[in-house]
């Protein structure tokens, strides 16, 4: 069986406002048809994912934070519970320079493939290098915390820092499973 990822994203070259620092990922899981001679294709599984790159985003003269609140809330509680009490990013938890912070907000993939979602989540976090973080909402995934923990990922800290000021307090009680590419494991089948 041949499955591999296709992946697109939409990056602006020109952002007009603080959303568009956004990088919008879609990566579907595909995999040859029955008929693996015919060559035809079909998507088993869909990855979607929203990346920071903040020291890009701080060099265009905006604030990570308000990047994230203005693409929605899931990517800015993201955000928050890799901040301190301070409100700076946690730097001390990562071995790498976390320049990307992806967040995983979507993993579908097709009953016939479930062998295969670990090998999934782990080739689409090594499309990000060591210098990333990628985070995944802890109850809304298929994956235990040992499965988590086999491709490399940790429970995130309790988020501490509330909002700034002008900005809505949502709601923290969201947890985050988060991996630094920096210290990959050695994840195979």
């Amino acid at each position: 069986m041949t499955l591999w990822l296709e992946a697109k994203r939409r990056c602006d070259l020109a952002p007009l406002d603080s959303s568009e620092h956004v990088i919008h990922w879609h990566v579907d899981l595909m995999a040859l048809t029955a008929d693996e001679q015919s060559g035809e294709t079909t998507p088993v599984g869909r990855l979607l994912a929203d990346e920071l790159r903040r020291f890009e985003i701080a060099e265009r003269g905006e604030n990570v934070w308000s990047v994230a609140d203005a693409d929605s809330s899931g990517l800015e509680a993201a955000w928050a519970s890799l901040l301190d009490d301070q409100g700076e990013f946690r730097d001390d938890e990562f071995d790498g320079v976390a320049e990307s912070v992806v967040y995983l907000y979507r993993f579908k993939l097709h009953d016939d493939f479930r062998q295969w979602r670990l090998a999934a989540l782990d080739a689409f976090c090594r499309m990000f290098g060591s210098d990333a973080v990628i985070l995944a909402q802890h109850h809304t995934t298929w994956f235990t915390t040992a499965e988590f923990e086999l491709l490399g990922f940790r429970m995130a800290p309790e988020p501490e820092y509330a909002a700034p000021p002008g900005f809505p307090n949502i709601d923290r009680s969201t947890r985050f499973m988060v991996r630094d590419n920096a210290s990959q494991t050695s994840f195979g089948l």
